[in-house]
């Protein structure tokens, strides 16, 4: 009998376990010591202009998200914005990118 798609869970086959995650560095966590090399790397490796993280998920105390907090705005991030100018990663802001076509200086696109 096929399962009915209605009464049961959804089951994500596609989501690889946390501790997958972690080793293929899909998530990066771990204190500001760990974290700043992984993050460090994944800079170099991508070059974004753009980046966001993710503080606490699932049943995380009060106390364990503000130090998390904590950790990142105060020894995290200060050594990112410096990786950022190292590697001459700008945002998009400090790049004056676009923020659409419609806003974009120079020539109109090509039309189709």
């Amino acid at each position: 009998m096929a399962p009915d798609p209605v009464n049961q869970p959804m089951i994500r086959h596609w989501a690889a376990a946390f501790e997958d995650q972690i080793r293929d560095q899909q998530i990066i966590a771990g204190t500001p010591k760990t974290v700043i090399p992984k993050i460090r790397r994944l800079l170099e490796e991508t070059r974004p202009s753009i980046v966001g993280f993710w503080t606490s998920d699932g049943f995380v105390s009060n106390a364990d998200a503000t130090s998390c907090i904590r950790l990142l705005g105060q020894e995290v991030l200060p050594v990112v914005r410096e990786m950022g100018k190292e590697l001459g990663l700008w945002s998009p802001f400090e790049a004056n990118a676009p923020v659409s076509i419609k806003e974009a200086k120079g020539p109109a696109p090509a039309a189709a």
